[in-house]
């Protein structure tokens, strides 16, 4: 079985002129984060995480119009009303593996019935 390791590393990129945010997106999605910031409509043949990031960079905006977030006057980032760092909460996380079933009762035929003609095949 293999493992999946993330090496994630935080990075601040610059969403608009003079607005930061920090986030563990690949660089590769960052266009999509910039995209949904500034209100453009999503792209149709995006995937699914670049349609996340664009879906966040779409809540960022909307965080920023009413108010819950601002921009930090020291450093220009995007941060919370309270001035801690916004979390990018909202990033595409696979879920967690299904529970492997180990019991014979899993490949029951009952559910089908069972006619005595099959035991000759």
């Amino acid at each position: 079985m293999s493992k999946i390791f993330n090496h994630r590393h935080v990075i601040t990129v610059e969403l608009v002129d003079g607005i930061k945010f920090r986030t563990t997106l690949p660089s590769v999605n960052i266009p999509a984060l910039r995209s949904g910031f500034a209100g453009y409509p999503a792209n149709p043949r995006w995937n699914a995480v670049k349609f996340a990031a664009w879906k966040t960079g779409r809540q960022l905006r909307q965080a920023l119009d009413s108010g819950q977030t601002i921009v930090r006057a020291s450093d220009r980032v995007l941060v919370d009303a309270n001035g801690e760092v916004v979390a990018n909460s909202s990033e595409f996380q696979p879920p967690p593996p299904l529970p492997r079933r180990s019991d014979i009762s899993f490949f029951s035929l009952s559910l089908f019935g069972w006619h005595p003609s099959w035991v000759s095949l």
